[in-house]
């Protein structure tokens, strides 16, 4: 009995199966209505004439399989016009709502874009007061190296192989590092300047 049962069960799944396509095409030939197999439109004949969309001033139009249109509807054929007549008021009013809602965008556009810039320009401003106080930092320490270069020099001078000599030797190399690092520092903080002046 259980074996008949899923031989059966197999059978209904296979019929549906196959069915299925067949039941997908009808569907998507319902959404894409051919209402006209043949049709004048703007001198050339087209076939297979479907509307995908309608407003009160255009129609969207496919046709010959993949071929779209926009259409006004003053410009449509007769058999058309009759199907999606042109109402000047309705078509004004709709205007008058699209010019609306366009103008509506823009100006959350622009709100959001004016947002965007502030938010770009505290945290450039945030980077700008590290950068600053990096420089600072890096300053005090040249200073306080090149503050120790002298009184080293007069102790290791006409000494080359003394301990005060290697002192100086490294002293020197610390000084020349700290001047890159100085220099880096500040082309960073230019490139932070740079971008809050380009910001709008």
């Amino acid at each position: 009995m259980n074996a008949q049962t899923t031989s059966q069960r197999i059978i209904r799944l296979t019929i549906l199966i196959g069915l299925w396509p067949l039941i997908l095409f009808d569907s998507l030939g319902q959404d894409e209505k051919v209402l006209f197999e043949s049709l004048r439109l703007g001198g050339t004949t087209v076939t297979n004439v479907v509307v995908i969309s309608a407003t009160p001033t255009h129609v969207m139009l496919k046709y010959n399989g993949s071929a779209m249109s926009n259409v006004k509807r003053q410009d449509l054929p007769p058999q058309l016009k009759v199907l999606y007549p042109y109402d000047a008021k309705q078509a004004e009013e709709f205007e008058r709502k699209q010019a609306l809602e366009r103008q509506e965008h823009a100006r959350k556009l622009q709100a959001s874009q004016q947002q965007a810039n502030q938010q770009r320009r505290v945290a450039f401003l945030q980077q700008e007061q590290v950068a600053k106080k990096r420089i600072e930092n890096v300053e005090k320490a040249l200073r306080d190296l090149e503050d120790q270069e002298r009184p080293l020099w007069q102790k290791a001078r006409g000494r080359p192989r003394s301990v005060e000599r290697q002192q100086y030797n490294r002293l020197q190399e610390s000084i020349k590092q700290t001047k890159e690092q100085l220099s880096k520092e500040r082309d960073t903080l230019e490139r932070i300047q740079k971008e809050i002046r380009q910001i709008p």
